[in-house]
């Protein structure tokens, strides 16, 4: 007999798998479309503008693509970090140039140079994903990275899930560790959270 445990386990399972088909389903013109719209309504929050250290992610693979929503913010004279793993934990180093990234064994560009920034002094965070509610819920990868990172954040720094409208789910099964982001942001709008979990 399966425990609640094991069938969370395979519920996530099945959504991961619907989702990333979803994301991929996206023909390369629609994507870059639907990629400057969701630029463009993050780049116009108030929080993006009045931060000045924002934690991005450098998009791998299908995830929403984030190149020129990082030249823009550089363009914006913001300090931009990216996250890298060490020793199974993810932390953050400043971005500087394309040049300075390399490739890892699990897909994404990281900082070559991988001087670890305080996660308190991250203001605002966007934040990749598989599928979102509209309750600020994520599901990632499986991996826990985000998760343990979110809860190390300041309590005033703001937390930003990027996706396209499709990968916006009805629900998103949740444990009572799971940390609510507080505005997720797509193609077609910006959905800001009325209530979410503290990090603390």
């Amino acid at each position: 007999m399966e425990t609640n445990s094991q069938k969370l386990v395979e519920l996530k399972n099945e959504l991961r798998k619907e989702f990333s088909q979803r994301r991929s389903s996206i023909s390369k013109s629609d994507r870059e479309i639907r990629s400057n719209q969701m630029t463009m309504r993050l780049l116009n929050l108030n929080e993006v503008v009045d931060a000045t250290n924002i934690l991005a992610y450098w998009s791998f693979g299908t995830e929403a693509p984030t190149r020129t929503l990082i030249k823009e913010l550089s363009l914006r004279n913001k300090r931009i970090l990216l996250p890298y793993l060490e020793t199974n934990k993810m932390h953050a180093a400043r971005f500087n140039s394309t040049e300075s990234l390399e490739t890892t064994t699990y897909g994404p560009l990281e900082p070559t140079e991988k001087i670890p920034t305080d996660p308190s002094t991250v203001q605002v965070i966007v934040v990749p994903g598989l599928a979102f509610d509209r309750n600020g819920f994520r599901l990632g990868y499986g991996r826990g990275f985000y998760d343990s990172y979110l809860s190390n954040l300041s309590d005033s720094a703001t937390t930003i899930g990027f996706c396209f409208a499709t990968q916006i789910a009805e629900h998103v099964p949740t444990e009572p560790h799971d940390i609510a982001l507080d505005i997720l942001v797509t193609d077609q709008e910006v959905i800001r959270i009325a209530s979410r979990s503290h990090r603390n």
